[in-house]
């Protein structure tokens, strides 16, 4: 996969293009447009939501794996430290 525009990413309403409701930037440049449609607006807040938790989600399931592996390794019992770092990423994601 080739390296997409640094986060995080905004999203806002364009004025004076008649098809298009909003963009989605990251810095000073456009990545994205919404059409105009009745939930542009939260379409252009999911994907935004979405691309900016990309990264966290990723880094978390990835620090829970290593210490489930290491439970299993060692015999310790770090399962509870995982579900905290799921349950955290969940929260960040609105998914509690």
């Amino acid at each position: 996969m080739s390296k997409h525009s640094p986060t995080p990413w905004t999203g806002a309403p364009v004025s004076g293009v008649y098809w298009l409701t909003y963009g989605i930037t990251s810095g000073d440049k456009f990545v994205a447009y919404v059409q105009r449609q009745s939930d542009a607006d939260s379409n252009a807040a999911r994907i935004v939501h979405c691309v900016n938790l990309h990264d966290g989600l990723v880094a978390a399931i990835k620090t829970a794996k290593e210490i489930l592996f290491a439970e299993a390794r060692c015999g310790s019992s770090a399962a509870s430290d995982a579900s905290v770092i799921l349950a955290d990423a969940l929260a960040k994601a609105g998914e509690e």
